[in-house]
């Protein structure tokens, strides 16, 4: 019931986000304000000797891949992306699922390089005893 009831929700909210660590990612900006640097590094080294792209790439390549978002220029897929990517505006339901989610994948590739960096010290900490 809950279910039908989201998909046949017409609401509409207004949502401005001035900070938007999505436009970061979306952009591959050489720098960002949202990220720390340490962090931003991560999500965009890309390894050019193994031809490696950066997390952020891959990651912006998933959403387009999944239907998220699309780099074609059709008036519905500038909107959106002026959503998602801009300062925000009139959100549908699914646009905010689509927005959170996005942010989940971001929140998942930083949780991986936690995960990383304790897997390292770990192996540092070995090596020492």
């Amino acid at each position: 019931m809950l279910g039908t009831l989201i998909l046949i929700n017409q609401r509409h909210i207004d949502f401005y986000h001035k900070d938007n660590a999505l436009h970061s990612v979306w952009e591959n900006t050489e720098t960002s304000s949202y990220f720390p640097p340490s962090i931003w590094y991560f999500l965009t080294y890309e390894n050019k000797l193994k031809n490696e792209k950066s997390l952020a790439k891959l990651l912006v390549e998933k959403w387009i891949l999944f239907g998220q978002v699309s780099k074609q220029e059709s008036k519905t897929n500038i909107k959106n992306n002026n959503l998602f990517f801009g300062n925000g505006g009139r959100y549908n339901a699914e646009q905010l699922k689509t927005r959170s989610d996005m942010l989940d994948q971001v929140e998942s590739y930083v949780t991986l390089m936690k995960q990383d960096l304790k897997a390292l010290s770990y192996q540092i900490e070995k090596l020492r005893n």
